[in-house]
């Protein structure tokens, strides 16, 4: 070889090192590709609907930001409003500091501050229940918890530890140390 050809197959190797220097996504396994990669999509001030097989609306989920996860395609959601089972607009209206959906849509877990509203039926008073967990299976429409529950209902308040309630047929199920006041002057 001559010369030449020598001083430019060198500048083309040092040209290629530094390429692969200088692009840290050229190298396999580089974890800022990595992270890159594993980004989702986020959005502000959205809203999910979810319907049955029929297309009758099932939930409303409305949040300040939602992010999604590519990995397992779940979701985290901040500040969420989810409207329940809206047949005639009388469902469940739960909110929440902060939340998870699995990415199967299949369950919720919400924390922080987490409030129920609700009605039993048409004609019995709003019923607000607090905790600071829940879980909501959206396909078997359960919701429970093992934490500290504060029902407000017809003037009273009954606390307990944990919950298990069935959103469809609105029955609520108080797990242990029951304890609770009403007002019967009324």
């Amino acid at each position: 070889m001559n010369r030449r050809t020598k001083v430019i197959g060198v500048l083309l190797i040092l040209t290629l090192a530094s390429w692969w220097i200088l692009n840290p996504a050229s190298r396999q396994g580089d974890s800022s590709q990595l992270q890159r990669l594993d980004a989702g999509y986020y959005l502000t001030n959205a809203a999910i609907s979810d319907t049955d097989e029929a297309g009758v609306l099932v939930y409303s989920l409305r949040a300040e930001r939602i992010e999604h996860n590519p990995r397992d395609n779940s979701v985290s959601l901040l500040a969420l409003h989810l409207l329940y089972d809206q047949t005639d607009n009388e469902g469940w209206q739960i909110k929440a500091s902060e939340g998870w959906m699995d990415g199967e849509r299949a369950q919720m877990i919400l924390r922080g501050k987490v409030q129920i509203v609700g009605k039993f039926d048409d004609d019995a008073p709003e019923t607000t229940i607090n905790t600071t967990r829940l879980i909501v299976n959206l396909k078997d429409n359960i919701a429970r918890t093992n934490e500290p529950v504060q029902i407000g209902i017809a003037g009273g308040l009954l606390e307990a530890d944990g919950l298990h309630a069935d959103l469809k047929t609105q029955k609520i199920k108080l797990l242990s140390n029951v304890r609770g006041t009403f007002d019967t002057r009324s």
